[in-house]
């Protein structure tokens, strides 16, 4: 799957749930975690917006998943030994 086809996957998907969402419960805490979070949060932003439910403190990206995924590349590029611990900061600048 590339990038193009898992953003319209999940775009369709996150549009559907926030669309439901800004109808059943305007108030909700909406926490985004569907990839490219970056661009899935702006549609459900929007959404809200033209459900003139939008409130800018209950729309939130969440990017552990990326910041775990990247952490496990680093630590098997590494080659690190089973049941050694890696620690390594990663940063993940949108």
């Amino acid at each position: 799957m590339t990038r193009d086809d898992l953003f319209n996957t999940n775009a369709t998907i996150v549009a559907d749930l926030v669309s439901a969402c800004a109808k059943n419960c305007p108030r909700a805490i909406i926490a985004i975690i569907a990839n490219p979070v970056n661009s899935t949060v702006v549609i459900a932003s929007e959404i809200m917006k033209a459900h003139n439910v939008y409130d800018e403190k209950k729309v939130i990206g969440v990017t552990t998943l990326d910041v775990v995924r990247a952490a496990t590349f680093i630590a098997d590029s590494l080659l690190a030994e089973r049941g050694r611990e890696l620690v390594w900061k990663v940063i993940i600048w949108i």
